[in-house]
């Protein structure tokens, strides 16, 4: 083992590792800040609401807000389920069937094609 080495590995490969380390930290770190910044938005939002209005205030609209989103789902809910049901008759598939039509004559060429809904009607 020479004087430069560390458990058999070079100093310059030793150096080029913990570069490597550096610059991925680094990467992580940045990341993670963006991050926290992009999740502190709708805070900030919401206290300087609470600053401008007060608290009373903030916090009735933002219940009316959550009131109205709720109602906007029930909304989107039921129309949804319009279209379910409208979708039932809809096409959905097809089917063919293979069947001796004429019994004279050998085999099975004759065919009927169905067009089939969701309870395959």
């Amino acid at each position: 083992m020479s004087a430069g080495s560390l458990w058999g590995i070079d100093g310059n490969l030793w150096m080029a590792i913990l570069a490597g380390l550096t610059v991925v930290s680094l990467s992580a770190i940045i990341f993670l800040m963006l991050e926290m910044r992009r999740l502190k938005k709708p805070f900030s939002a919401m206290a300087d609401l609470y600053a401008n209005i007060g608290t009373e205030q903030a916090l009735r609209k933002l219940l009316q807000g959550v009131d109205e989103n709720r109602e906007y789902i029930r909304a989107q809910s039921q129309d949804i389920k319009v279209l379910m049901d409208k979708l039932r008759g809809c096409y959905n598939g097809m089917g063919i069937v293979k069947y001796n039509a004429f019994e004279d004559v050998g085999g099975m060429q004759s065919y009927s094609l169905c067009i089939l809904n969701r309870e395959n009607n």
